[in-house]
């Protein structure tokens, strides 16, 4: 939820504002990904969104901290791919073996 409520934040009030979720399987993991075309984020704060207790806005700054602690406690991964002004996709990855479905 948080990552869509990321999204949610990111997109509002982008005319055509769209958020996508998406999965997809790449040797041998599962992609799971929330995309959306909001304004993007600067590489300088694609570092700093992880940390606990940075936000853009005016939240906490724990939402994307207790994300990556939640997927590495389950042996994922998490990635951003970011374009200012073009949008944002988080992808959490999930290696083989580490979900049952």
């Amino acid at each position: 939820m948080n990552l869509i409520d990321n999204a949610y934040d990111a997109v509002n009030g982008v005319g055509d504002g769209k958020i996508l979720l998406k999965v997809k399987t790449y040797e041998n993991e599962l992609w799971l990904g929330v995309s959306d075309n909001g304004k993007g984020i600067s590489p300088k704060e694609q570092v700093e969104i992880w940390k606990a207790g940075f936000s853009t806005k005016s939240h906490p700054g724990m939402g994307l901290a207790f994300v990556r602690q939640v997927a590495e406690g389950h042996g994922a991964s998490v990635e951003i791919d970011s374009k200012l002004g073009h949008g944002t996709i988080i992808w959490i990855k999930l290696a083989e073996g580490s979900v049952s479905i």
